[in-house]
């Protein structure tokens, strides 16, 4: 019971993160704010691999590559939630596991199963809806735009990671401390936004670079590598696709988002089509 609760603290964790970094961009950038994430979370590890064993670090390569996607993940969604509501955004997001599954069974050069049609036919429903209620706006064809690559980075950095192979819980733990620092340096792309926005940066913008660096980008990874060690992999695919449902109700209380609007219908259509696609038969 202890580790079912471990991991849904790790989702309300990640689901504060889409309100928040709305609420952090009126006073610097979303690039700026990647980068400043960036820097704290990649220091934090970096002094803690200081002081562990030094061991050989092996699949480095595969472990820079879920990095960057991870990067660019972290900039795509920042951007999205500056142009479309973050609510909006973690619905979107939440089908990041079914690219994952569809990405797997191309490269594995599996045909889909019924199931999956299926549930491709209800995300599809819900993308229309949703796509039907912006308007076509540019504004917010542009977040949805930068969402749909922060899911699909996000879903390679997934599959990529996936290959790594933990020895221990302390490998993980190391690997993501090892994440951190990689998207610390990838994240110096953008040293002149921070340099630029640095004299906007108050108290609240600080409370929520370090909420989201220390809390959401190791923290609560390492949870979830203690977690999902005693859970069921299906168990923990419904714990986290109740991210989005998170995220809405924060953003209702914090943003005042609307609940009551067909935004959020497509949104729960997208999450029943992503827990149809992914779902597994008790036999498999």
């Amino acid at each position: 019971m202890i580790y079912y609760l471990l991991m849904f603290f790790v989702v309300i964790i990640w689901s504060a993160v889409f309100p928040l970094s709305k609420i952090v961009q009126d006073n610097i950038s979303p690039y700026a704010f990647i980068f400043y994430r960036s820097v704290v979370s990649g220091l934090v590890c970096f002094i803690f691999m200081i002081f562990q064993k030094k061991k050989r670090i092996s699949q480095w390569k595969l472990i820079a590559g879920s990095s960057f996607c991870f990067i660019v993940t972290m900039t795509s969604l920042s951007k999205a939630v500056s142009y479309i509501d973050s609510s909006l955004s973690a619905f979107i997001f939440s089908t990041s596991i079914v690219f994952v599954t569809a990405i797997e069974s191309f490269l594995r050069k599996k045909h889909p199963t019924k199931r999956q049609i299926i549930g491709i036919i209800i995300c599809l429903v819900g993308a229309i809806l949703m796509i039907e209620n912006l308007k076509f706006e540019m504004q917010s064809i542009k977040g949805v735009l930068f969402c749909l690559l922060g899911t699909i980075s996000s879903s390679l950095g997934v599959i990529i990671i996936n290959k790594v192979s933990f020895n221990s819980t302390d490998s993980s733990v190391r690997n993501v401390f090892l994440q951190n620092i990689l998207c610390f340096i990838f994240s110096l792309v953008f040293f002149n936004e921070g340099i630029k926005d640095f004299p906007n940066v108050n108290m609240s913008s600080l409370w929520i670079i370090l909420y989201c660096s220390i809390f959401s980008s190791i923290i609560s990874i390492i949870m979830q590598f203690y977690a999902q060690k005693k859970i069921s992999s299906q168990s923990a695919v419904i714990i986290i696709m109740l991210e989005p449902l998170f995220a809405a109700i924060m953003s209702v209380f914090i943003l005042r988002e609307n609940i009551f609007s067909v935004k959020f219908i497509s949104g729960a259509i997208l999450i029943i089509g992503s827990l149809i696609f992914t779902s597994l038969k008790k036999t498999e």
